[in-house]
């Protein structure tokens, strides 16, 4: 009696062998579970990080254009103050001449 028969080792056997493959499949679905999940998560912040740098582009052309405008007013600025200053000192020759 001591001794187990065959044919009670080899059921158990079996019993142990689907316990074990049951407990594996278990396993395996919530690693998938939890890898969906990860996968999720990082398309979501990979979506963020599109939207963010999307907003960086934007505020970089903006700033280049605005950068351009202002180059452009400060090259109207120093003409037109060029100008005046030409005119300034033409008027100013003009009264010492009559002046003197």
């Amino acid at each position: 009696m001591k001794k187990i028969s065959k044919f009670v080792k080899i059921p158990l056997l079996i019993l142990s062998v689907s316990a074990i493959f049951t407990g594996c499949q278990e396993m395996n679905s919530r690693v998938d579970e939890q890898l969906d999940r990860i996968n999720d998560r990082a398309e979501e912040l990979d979506s963020a990080v599109n939207r963010g740098l999307d907003k960086v582009e934007d505020l970089d052309s903006t700033i280049t254009a605005k950068t351009k405008r202002i180059k452009n007013l400060d090259s109207v600025v120093r003409k037109t103050s060029t100008r005046i200053d030409s005119l300034v000192n033409k008027g100013t020759q003009e009264i010492d001449r009559r002046l003197n």
